[in-house]
């Protein structure tokens, strides 16, 4: 996948709340930031906020920024108090960070950190979600692209994950099964995932692209490939009906809604592939299956 021009000009931008276009800026001025302090082949942008700049101003504004780096590029990130000036001139200063601390002992090692964001006497705070993954692993690493992020007067270009790559992620953890009667809590999930399928801006999907990104994600944390999507907890609707209010979403209810996302998911889950392996071979005579936002189905060219 290429980089591609943000597309954020006009009535699309326009149409942001003004609270939503500063934060947008001062996430684009973190990334501006962290690409003058790390080199682009040891970090990429990843999660929801990588989905929104590959789709575009339909996306869900994220609470937070996530980023995978190698440790070392990891170890210089968190230890800059004064990190280098925003697009703008902007001031930015890494405030304070701390391990995330999780249930299961074997997880990733992650930091989460808070950035602020000063433009004359306006400031902002950003809240970074850094995994860290050893130096040895990051030259292996191709499932990234080039992204302009949505800034103004220009975008800011960063090393992104693929949008393939960020909904197999998001797949890993909407499918988690989770001990002593929790429920998963990932509703914001869903709500992506249908965004991102139905955004005639985003860069076109592979099908068969997007069963190797499951494999290994699902590979990568020991995780048996999952057959179908999980019926979503009863406790879900009263986020989901809020939420299809307050942001005018058209996905309907959320068994409608449910139903609706596994034109996407059913076909790419319905096939198991190997991780680290070749693509699915597909018959001689089968043209690669694209995904369709108009038709809401995979489909030749």
């Amino acid at each position: 996948m290429d980089g591609r021009p943000a597309r954020w000009d006009g009535a699309g931008k326009d149409a942001l709340p003004t609270s939503d276009r500063q934060l947008i800026q001062s996430v684009a001025a973190v990334l501006s930031s962290i690409d003058q302090l790390l080199p682009p082949d040891v970090w990429h942008l990843k999660g929801s906020a990588a989905i929104l700049g590959w789709i575009g101003p339909t996306a869900r504004l994220p609470n937070d920024v996530d980023l995978a780096m190698s440790a070392s590029a990891g170890e210089l990130l968190l230890s800059t108090s004064e990190l280098p000036p925003g697009p703008k001139g902007e001031r930015l200063q890494l405030l304070r960070s701390e391990p995330v601390v999780f249930s299961s002992p074997d997880k990733a090692t992650v930091y989460r950190a808070l950035v602020k964001i000063q433009s004359g006497e306006d400031h902002e705070q950003v809240l970074l979600n850094v995994l860290l993954v050893p130096d040895s692993e990051v030259a292996d690493d191709t499932r990234t692209a080039l992204l302009d992020f949505p800034a103004w007067p220009s975008p800011v270009t960063v090393p992104t994950a693929t949008l393939s790559r960020c909904l197999a992620q998001k797949l890993l953890r909407y499918t988690r099964q989770r001990g002593g009667g929790k429920i998963n809590t990932r509703w914001t999930d869903l709500i992506d995932f249908l965004l991102a399928a139905e955004s005639p801006s985003a860069p076109q999907l592979l099908l068969d692209a997007v069963r190797s990104d499951v494999a290994l994600e699902f590979t990568a944390m020991g995780r048996q490939w999952p057959t179908h999507l999980p019926p979503p907890p009863t406790e879900w609707l009263d986020f989901w009906d809020t939420a299809t209010f307050r942001y005018g979403l058209a996905f309907g209810r959320l068994p409608e809604a449910v139903d609706q996302l596994a034109h996407f998911w059913s076909p790419v889950l319905q096939t198991p592939v190997a991780a680290y392996g070749p693509v699915t071979a597909q018959a001689a005579e089968d043209a690669p299956q694209l995904w369709s936002c108009t038709r809401w189905q995979w489909a030749t060219p």
